[in-house]
């Protein structure tokens, strides 16, 4: 059986695989390419790195270190990324669709034209980040830091737990 060839844009290949535990640490681009079976990265920290435009569609990371990542582009539809450091983390139009940012620190991070819709945001820690126009549709927010956060042209549809102003939910302008 003759050998595939080796992608020269990807570092690292993690189809079907589950790391418990583990640390990832380096510096410069890394190019991960992930398979179609749950993945486990708990506690895995890619601070700093160019995870951009990639396929990270079901990705499974508490307590993750992505603080500083450029993941604009990339597909984390359904991604679990309960209690992550995602502190200034570029995630420019990211499809995070579904996702469970669950106590996220996503504080001065830019989520500019992300995809929020349905995301569980509750409790996470969004102050100071940018989401202009950022569709978070159905998205819950409940109990989430929204202090000098962006919303500017945000989609609020059907968004849960935004903050009450004279009465009425707040909403993008």
């Amino acid at each position: 059986m003759a050998a595939k060839k080796k992608d020269p844009r990807v570092d690292v290949i993690l189809n079907h695989a589950k790391i418990g535990q583990e640390l990832v640490r380096g510096g410069g681009k890394t190019r991960f390419v992930v398979g179609d079976s749950p993945r486990l990265f708990d506690r895995i920290d890619l601070s700093g790195q160019d995870l951009s435009d990639g396929n990270f569609m079901g990705f499974q990371s508490y307590s993750g270190n992505f603080s500083g990542a450029d993941l604009s582009g990339a597909n984390l539809h359904g991604a679990d990324l309960r209690d992550a450091d995602l502190r200034d983390a570029y995630l420019n139009g990211t499809n995070l669709h579904g996702a469970d940012l669950r106590y996220a620190d996503l504080s001065g991070a830019y989520l500019n034209g992300a995809i929020l819709t349905g995301a569980d945001l509750r409790d996470a820690d969004i102050k100071g980040a940018s989401l202009t126009d950022a569709d978070l549709t159905d998205a819950d927010l409940t109990g989430a830091e929204l202090r000098d956060t962006d919303l500017t042209g945000a989609d609020l549809t059907g968004a849960k737990g935004l903050p009450r102003q004279n009465g009425r939910s707040r909403r993008s302008r």
